[in-house]
C-alpha cells in the first residue's frame, strides 16, 4: 500500500532556488531566539530591542594583542 503525495507547486521550487542562492551569497537567517527578542521588545516599546544576554562574549579574540590602527611596523 503506497501513499499518494501530490506534486509540489512550482512556487515551492522557485522559493527553494532563491534560498539556495541567498545561502551561496552568504545570507543566513537570524536565529529564532534573536527574532523573539526583537519582536517582543518592538511590541512593548518604541525604543527597539533590549539585548539581555551577551551571546558573543569574545567576538574578536585575535585582536587583543594587535597594535592600534596606524601603529603597525
Amino acid at each position: 500500500m503506497s501513499r499518494y503525495t501530490p506534486p509540489l507547486p512550482p512556487v515551492f521550487w522557485q522559493l527553494e532556488a532563491q534560498v539556495v542562492q541567498l545561502n551561496a551569497l552568504g545570507y543566513h537567517p537570524m536565529p529564532r531566539y534573536m527574532q523573539e527578542i526583537v519582536l517582543a521588545e518592538l511590541g512593548q516599546s518604541d525604543r527597539g530591542p533590549l539585548i539581555t544576554k551577551n551571546r558573543t562574549p569574545d567576538p574578536f579574540p585575535s585582536l587583543k594583542n594587535a597594535p592600534p590602527e596606524g601603529k603597525r611596523d
